[in-house]
């Protein structure tokens, strides 16, 4: 199997993967199928190390909200606004590659 260029490289590894588990229940007895070379390992592990340092940054800039504000009451308000903002350039983004 080769994904197109335009393709979710974990979407097709999924459904590839399914489609192996469903050949191999007609295969021949003996007979085993096995995936040669699988890319999506660093799609996703590039995935699971993006979130790992957005929650890190997230962490941090709320511990230096507080220590400037010296209150957690004060430091909610600006803390909620980090994942606002985020969601909203990511909208952006979305956006603009869809008018381009």
């Amino acid at each position: 199997m080769q994904q197109l260029s335009n393709a979710n490289a974990l979407d097709v590894d999924k459904r590839c993967k399914a489609v192996l588990a469903e050949l191999q229940k007609s295969f021949p007895p003996g007979l085993q199928g096995f995936i040669a070379v699988d890319t999506t390992t660093v799609v996703s592990d590039s995935i699971r190390e993006v979130e790992k340092t957005l929650t890190e940054a997230i962490v941090i800039v709320i511990v230096v909200i507080f220590r400037f504000l010296q209150d957690w009451r004060a430091t909610l308000i600006p803390a909620i606004t980090i994942p606002v903002s985020l969601i909203g350039t990511f909208r952006v983004h979305q956006a603009v590659r869809i008018l381009n």
